[in-house]
């Protein structure tokens, strides 16, 4: 349950994240912060990074999901939703672990901006 749980946090907050770029005609990042950890920026400046003075919200799966990991597949990437709904490419997969259960979830999200739960 725990892992289903930080999955669909996570799903839930990409796909909000991508409302926000589209809602608010800016680009949004989701940076992942840590293992357990990451921030939502509104990209003051649209260049796809965070940048000094551009803060978001941060968010932690570990109060509620405390053996939950996740971990990009492709080392520093970090999704960034466009105004029109699309993301930055390349499109990328996150992996969600879980120290109690073998087979791990993952969200991929593709050049759409299509958040899924595979």
């Amino acid at each position: 349950r725990r892992l289903s749980g930080a999955t669909m946090q996570l799903y839930v907050d990409l796909t909000n994240a991508r409302m926000q770029a589209v809602s608010q005609n800016n680009k949004v990042i989701v940076a992942l912060i840590s293992n357990n950890s990451y921030q939502i920026i509104r990209d003051l400046n649209g260049n796809g990074a965070v940048d000094t003075g551009e803060t978001g919200t941060t968010k932690s799966i570990h109060p509620d999901y405390y053996d939950v990991t996740f971990a990009s597949s492709s080392s520093g990437w970090n999704p960034v939703f466009e105004p029109n709904g699309t993301i930055m490419p390349p499109s990328g997969t996150i992996n969600v672990t879980s120290s109690s259960v073998s087979t791990p979830k993952s969200i991929t999200i593709s050049t759409t901006g299509r958040v899924k739960i595979n």
